[in-house]
Formats: C-alpha cells, structure tokens, sequence
C-alpha cells in the first residue's frame, strides 16, 4: 500500500458523525432603523458612490452624459438609459476591452455591507461586470434587504439566484486588494469607479 492510500485509508476511518443544521428561525440577525441609509453608507465605506434618484433619466446628469457617449464606450441594459456598444452583439469577452462605462441592473441590496447581488439574466457576457473601468449599478429601494440572512432566504425563496440563470454574485464596491505590504489599492483587478443608484421604482 502507498503512502497516499494509507492517508486515505486512516482519513475514511475516521468518520465524522452527522450533525443536523442549526435552526434559524428563531434567531435574533442584525437589522437597521433605515436600511436604505446603512445601504447608502456601507457601499460608501468600501470605496463605492451612491445616489438616490426618483427617476431613472436622473442617471444622466450624475454619469455626465450624454458627453460620455461621444468619448467612450459605454454598454447599457437599463431601460431608458443610452450606450453605444450592443452588449448582444459581442462575441468574445476580449472585445469589451477599453470599456469605460458599464450601466447594469442589480437584483437587491444588502444593507448590512453594500453588496449588490447581480445574475446573468438576459446578459450575454458576464465578464461585463469586472472589465468595466467604472461599473454602475440600478437597485430598487424596495428591495434594499436587511442582512446577507435575509438575502440568502431571498435567493432561496425566489430562485432567481440558483438554477435559473447559470450564473451570480454579490457585488461590493469597485475591485481592490490590499495583499502587498497591507496596502489598499483600488481598481486592482476590476472596476476602478462602482455607483450604486437606489431608485424608487421597480
């Protein structure tokens, strides 16, 4: 017998018993007088810009367009709001390169840490969200949800997270990393600008 099926064989001996989930139900999760405010303040925190707009025409005066149109690319799939690269009609993520301004929907926001959680429904290129220089996305005030418990039971509940589509995540805050000598950098690997607008429609 080798030395690797002896590992094997010791770790399969040591069986480990069955231990049932914790119920959650009657558990006390941290929530907020104002969970739109805490929402607002945390995506602040970790390096992103919030609005609250009532319209989303609102959009345009904030982003600077339409001068942005004339000088850069710019994807958009919020009704209402122009682009001038058709996000349908790229083939291969490569061809998003130099893309300045990305202008996307968000599915809810967590107000206990700013993440918006984003899926690839009715995107034809994921890696839309990470090649962006500045990645700004939509989010309904009503679906500013408390706690990452609450958005989990969302997922959980709705499915518009697992299974259908193939594809999501929580977004917080543009990209960053501090691994070299704890020293904080922004826009390290993704999207150097994030903006969340909170609008009062759905």
């Amino acid at each position: 017998m080798t030395s690797r099926n002896q590992i094997l064989s010791a770790i399969r001996q040591q069986a480990v018993p069955d231990t049932a989930l914790p119920d959650l139900s009657t558990e006390s999760f941290q929530t907020f007088p104002d969970p739109v405010a805490q929402f607002q303040l945390m995506v602040t925190q970790v390096g992103g810009t919030t609005h609250e707009i009532e319209s989303l025409s609102q959009m345009a005066d904030y982003l600077d367009m339409p001068t942005a149109l004339d000088s850069q690319r710019v994807v958009s799939l919020v009704d209402g709001f122009p682009g001038n690269l058709a996000l349908d009609e790229i083939s291969q993520p490569a061809e998003l390169n130099q893309l300045e301004l990305a202008v996307l929907p968000g599915q809810f926001g967590v107000a206990e840490n700013g993440a918006v959680w984003i899926c690839d429904r009715g995107v034809s290129q994921r890696a839309v969200w990470f090649l962006a220089e500045h990645l700004v996305l939509v989010v309904s005030r009503s679906k500013i949800l408390q706690n990452m418990h609450a958005a989990y039971h969302f997922l959980d509940s709705d499915r518009s997270g697992f299974g259908d589509p193939q594809f999501g995540c929580f977004i917080s805050g543009p990209s960053k990393t501090a691994d070299i000598e704890q020293s904080l950098v922004i826009g390290a690997q993704g999207p150097t600008q994030h903006t969340v607008f909170v609008w009062s429609g759905e």
